[in-house]
């Protein structure tokens, strides 16, 4: 049985093992424990994800992988949902 946590949006009570990570939401801040599934905090319910999150990274692809590039934490294969999209960003020319 997996422990239930609180989504950090809607603070629904939900299982751990269904949470999702919710960046870029609200605000595109980021914080490391949104990506640790162990984690049981700043993690969102599947509800949260699919109405908030994945709409959020979707309207804004080309920012969410700038931002993850920023971060060190780009995948050339980004998760936007059911589907998966591949991205890369643009060499930056030599001068």
């Amino acid at each position: 049985m997996y422990k239930e946590i609180h989504c950090c949006i809607c603070d629904k009570l939900f299982s751990k093992k269904e949470s999702h990570n919710p960046y870029p939401y609200p605000d595109w801040s980021y914080l490391p424990s949104m990506e640790n599934y162990n984690s049981e905090i700043n993690r969102c319910c599947k509800d949260c994800n699919d109405k908030l999150v994945m709409p959020m990274r979707k309207n804004n692809l080309a920012r969410y992988a700038f931002e993850l590039d920023r971060l060190g934490r780009l995948n050339t294969n980004i998760d936007i949902g059911n589907e998966i999209n591949t991205f890369n960003l643009p060499e930056t020319p030599n001068e």
